[in-house]
């Protein structure tokens, strides 16, 4: 027999009222269940208890009719909140059905759904169901945290389980086809539109609005914001348009009836403000549009703005993103919107957090005291650090210092070209291969879900492109590294005092160092590299927080700093930024015999709380730049600007 899926879904929330035995009517309605679950919960509970009974019957009508058209073998496959005792009814009639629902509207914290009345009721419904599916990670994280927190249940990675039933709960993000909006672009109608729409707002930047007229979409409130721009802004009033097509839902209900109104009235007064006879800043539709125009209107426009106040995965920004072919608009999206995209602007005027960690700036408080360390003859500066030569060229390239990138692998003295500081002839086939697999993974804004990738990323990478490879994979709270045998930073730092050393002819020991850094706990060795209290022989072992992950993904100590003339060579395929690079042959061993130091002319700090090798802590890269200002006071000629404290 062959296998079937039922789709069962209803449009529109509803609820239902007695007209006599078995007799029901079925109303559009916004609130109850529906404003609860998005998180809006009212002052409604009364009539949703009232309901509820009601709200059940529904289902039952549901599945009255499923039973009449289901065979043996099939799945069902069940959508929305409307249906959330469907899985129930139907697993109630035969335990064997194969029953999917998928929820397509954002689910609330454990916090906000508790105070639905009927809570309990509605958590067993659903997981009577072989699997549950939400949009993203978080709704999926809050579903599992309510059965947990108010059914006492298990929450495991794979879903929930309950007296050894597992229920699956995973998120699905849903998808659009990106060629069909690209190969609209194409068609003789649509570049009628963009030539229409280009010459209409000539010299005007568009700003686009897409939504449904939802109370959730936050449409007064873009409309509102946008109010606030052209008072602070007037010079821009002849010069921007909004945009905004508001497609009509649930127009028989008192509710959106009300917000239409409100939707109207804030854009009549705004142009009546400031508006003049020949163009008005906001154009405001009622209506759906068709394809061809929308795709057109996603091609002229400068920028996109969503304000969804709650929303679950909106497909305007992604449609938006694939019709910017010629013209690069900025995709600004609001707190309330769950996306996977990473490059979007928050409406807060920011970006978000994981992505402000990843652009490494230098503290512009640092600049001028930096400057006057790096001038002082009697002081040499470097810079180790994991990322990319282009990132510390952008950052320190008008500084006189030395930069190690990549944990050492590349160096570059004051003002000189980069060059390789390991044998040439090492395999490094492994690189591309590992970065063609992380192409394939965003940055991911939740920790805990991050963390599950990552843990499927190293089973990808243990299993495939450094299966034989000579490697070490190192993780930290928020990242995954695929380093050359044997790299650490300690390993490094013998090296670059080498190269220091020949290129300076130096005599005299170094009769003071202070060392900085938020380290790996691989690259802690670089503190036991330094300080003088460690024996030689305890520098050439493993050190406890010398750590990598083997396959298995086990914590071993396996590489110590000697292995690294054993380890791979940073050919220019292991970061192809278009640096010009040498090959080093200096003997590193020079840089260990030049180090002069005592208990008393040896600091180490490391940044922010945690088990360090480090002897002193620095809370925050605030106190570093303090630091560092106090030791160029100290500079001759050193002149502070009121900025540097």
């Amino acid at each position: 027999m062959k296998q079937r899926i039922l789709i069962v879904s209803n449009r529109l929330p509803a609820s239902a009222k007695r007209r006599g035995e078995d007799q029901w009517s079925l109303d559009i309605s916004a609130g109850g269940l529906v404003s609860a679950l998005l998180g809006r919960q009212g002052d409604n509970n009364e009539e949703l208890r009232v309901t509820f009974d009601a709200y059940k019957r529904v289902n039952q009508m549901f599945a009255d009719v499923v039973f009449q058209h289901y065979q043996e073998g099939g799945v069902i496959w069940i959508h929305d909140f409307h249906l959330m005792f469907l899985p129930k009814y139907l697993k109630d009639h035969d335990i064997n059905m194969k029953v999917g629902w998928f929820h397509h509207s954002p689910f609330p914290s454990s916090e906000i759904y508790r105070m639905l009345p009927s809570r309990l009721e509605l958590l067993r419904a659903v997981l009577c169901s072989d699997i549950v599916g939400f949009h993203t990670y978080d709704f999926t994280r809050h579903f599992v945290s309510a059965c947990t927190g108010m059914l006492g249940l298990e929450g495991t990675p794979e879903g929930v389980e309950d007296h050894g039933r597992l229920t699956r709960v995973v998120a699905f993000p849903i998808g659009m086809d990106s060629d069909r909006f690209r190969q609209a672009l194409e068609l003789p109608e649509v570049k009628r539109h963009i030539s229409e729409l280009t010459q209409r707002f000539a010299g005007r930047k568009v700003i686009l609005g897409v939504d449904r007229l939802d109370i959730i979409k936050g449409i007064p409130q873009k409309i509102l914001a946008f109010e606030k721009f052209l008072e602070e802004n007037p010079d821009w009033s002849d010069k921007v348009v909004l945009l905004q097509i508001a497609v009509p839902t649930r127009t028989g209900v008192p509710k959106y009836q009300k917000l239409t109104s409100q939707v109207h009235e804030i854009v009549g007064r705004i142009n009546g403000r400031f508006g003049t006879l020949t163009a008005v800043p906001i154009h405001h539709l009622d209506q759906s549009i068709d394809f061809h125009a929308l795709c057109a209107l996603y091609a002229v426009s400068d920028v996109a703005l969503i304000t969804s106040l709650r929303d679950g995965m909106n497909l305007v920004s992604y449609e938006y993103v694939a019709c910017q072919e010629s013209k690069k608009g900025v995709l600004i999206l609001s707190e309330g919107f769950n996306s996977t995209l990473t490059e979007a602007v928050e409406s807060s005027g920011r970006r978000g957090v994981d992505q402000i960690e990843m652009e490494l700036k230098l503290h512009p408080d640092l600049k001028g005291p930096l400057k006057a360390l790096c001038d002082d003859e009697r002081t040499t500066i470097i810079v180790l650090s994991g990322s990319d030569r282009s990132v510390l060229d952008d950052n320190f390239g008008d500084f006189n210092m030395w930069l190690a990138a990549e944990h050492g692998m590349f160096l570059r003295p004051t003002h000189g070209q980069w060059m390789t500081t390991m044998p040439e002839h090492l395999n490094m086939d492994w690189v591309e291969s590992v970065k063609l697999l992380c192409s394939y993974l965003p940055i991911w804004k939740d920790v805990e879900f991050g963390r599950l990738q990552a843990r499927d990323m190293l089973q990808h990478l243990w299993t495939g492109p450094i299966s034989n490879a000579a490697v070490d994979v190192v993780q930290g709270s928020r990242s995954v590294e695929v380093r050359s045998a044997g790299v650490t930073k300690g390993a490094a730092i013998e090296r670059i005092l080498g190269e220091i050393v020949h290129s300076k002819n130096m005599v005299n020991p170094i009769d003071y160092v202070l060392c900085i850094g938020h380290f790996l706990g691989k690259d802690e060795d670089i503190y036991a590299f330094l300080d003088p209290e460690y024996s030689s022989e305890s520098k050439m072992k493993p050190e406890a927080g010398s750590l990598s992950l083997d396959r298995s993904g086990r914590i071993n100590s396996r590489n110590s700093p000697s292995r690294v003339h054993k380890a791979a060579a940073a050919s220019e395929r292991s970061s192809p930024s278009g640096h010009s690079t040498t090959t080093s042959n200096h003997d590193w061993r020079e840089g260990s015999s030049v180090l002069d130091l005592n208990g008393e002319n040896y600091f180490s700090c490391t940044v922010g709380r945690k088990q360090s090798n480090a002897r002193f802590l620095l809370n925050s890269s605030n106190e570093v730049v303090s630091v560092l200002k106090e030791l160029a006071t100290a500079t001759p000629g050193y002149k502070s600007s009121a900025a540097d404290f």
